[in-house]
């Protein structure tokens, strides 16, 4: 199978040299193949970058694809690449498929970004990999549709790549599948995430963020409280953070809006208390109180499908009223809302798992996608020829 990494038959030692041997040879063999192939359009690989014995190895894959991205105008091959999977795989002993995954999905990002046809990057089972090169660049990436499922990274990660794309259409991502390490989770700040998203009101076309169960400030009642935690933990108010991120973050605070300002939006999923935050909006400061909010005078006028995630009916009054009163809107035809999902039936919001070792029914795995822990390339041509 292509691009499949050699046995691993020792722990220390020559082993990460044999390794990366093996994977130097195949990564050429790949190479080889991809120049020969001009009409790849769907491509699914493992970070083709990697280290041994604390040293970064540029092997052949990655010089090709960071060729291709600096100049694809000048290059014959992946002109029509469109779609590309991040297999997040770690061949460490160590790793045994209950916890998330260091990835640099960022640096990962930096080889295709710039291609001519490249639409869409996925990845699963991710956490932010603190050894990755994070960097803070507007409007930089040609990507257009991001989609990260069943991993755990902060808001400020996802505001990033966010921020780094020229047009989004589409943003997916959620928690849960795995666990994490040490027990704890990274923080999600909603303000950031959506002042961040109001860069591309004009052209994102479907949002799906499964990570209320992280934003435990939703528990805080009284909104201005509530506003403050959120002006001082993922913000330019958070103390220990470097110039770059502050630089970032004042950028972003530079934004506003709400939800009715996305006038492209067709397709939401979001948990109850994201939903009715998003419908009120951010704005500047100081903090202003919100007045009486109507969710059904709040909905972009595109809307087609809205899936509400974690609404339980008789927990709490406020979220009834609004409930009843959009199922009455979408049942009256008056608007573009063809369906709606989490009112009669409760969807629960995504966790991460808490107790691994019990509750390994909860653990998701890429074999779930045919993404097996053997294969490392699988790439697809506009004749739907596919190799791997």
């Amino acid at each position: 199978m292509l691009m499949q990494r050699m046995e691993k038959t020792a722990t220390f030692g020559n082993y990460r040299y044999r390794e990366s041997l093996g994977t130097f040879i195949t990564q050429a063999l790949t190479a080889i193949l991809i120049v020969v192939s001009p009409n790849v359009v769907t491509m699914a690989l493992t970070h083709p970058s990697g280290s041994s014995c604390n040293h970064a190895i540029d092997f052949p894959l990655a010089q090709l694809l960071r060729q291709a991205n600096a100049s694809p105008e000048n290059k014959p091959f992946l002109r029509n690449l469109r779609n590309v999977y991040v297999i997040n795989k770690n061949d460490s002993t160590w790793s045994d498929g209950r916890f998330y995954l260091p990835m640099d999905l960022s640096g990962c990002l930096r080889l295709f970004n710039n291609l001519l046809s490249i639409e869409s990057v996925g990845a699963d089972l991710m956490e932010e990999d603190p050894n990755g090169k994070f960097e803070f660049k507007e409007k930089c990436s040609n990507i257009r549709k991001l989609s990260i499922h069943h991993s755990s990274v902060n808001s400020l990660y996802l505001a990033n790549l966010i921020w780094s794309c020229r047009i989004l259409k589409e943003f997916q991502y959620s928690i849960g599948g795995r666990a994490s390490r040490d027990g704890g989770f990274p923080i999600f700040n909603p303000k950031a995430f959506i002042k961040a998203l109001c860069a591309h009101k004009k052209t994102l076309e479907i949002l799906d963020i499964d990570a209320e169960n992280e934003i435990s400030t939703f528990e805080i009642d009284d909104e201005e409280e509530r506003d403050q935690e959120f002006n001082h933990h993922g913000s330019p108010s958070e103390s220990g953070i470097g110039d770059e991120t502050y630089t970032f973050y004042k950028s972003i605070w530079t934004y506003g809006g709400s939800l009715k300002e996305f006038v492209a939006l067709k397709r939401l999923s979001l948990g109850i208390n994201f939903l009715l935050y998003f419908a009120a909006g951010v704005s500047g400061e100081p903090y202003q109180k919100r007045g009486e909010l109507a969710l059904v005078d709040c909905l972009p006028v595109g809307l087609e499908y809205l899936c509400i995630r974690g609404y339980q009916k008789g927990e709490k009054e406020e979220h009834d009223r609004q409930m009843d009163a959009l199922m009455k809107f979408c049942k009256s035809g008056s608007s573009q809302l063809k369906e709606i999902k989490g009112i009669d039936e409760l969807i629960p919001n995504a966790e991460s798992v808490k107790d691994p070792d019990n509750d390994d029914h909860l653990l998701w795995s890429l074999e779930e996608i045919g993404a097996s822990t053997s294969l490392t390339l699988r790439i697809s041509t506009a004749e739907n020829r596919s190799f791997g």
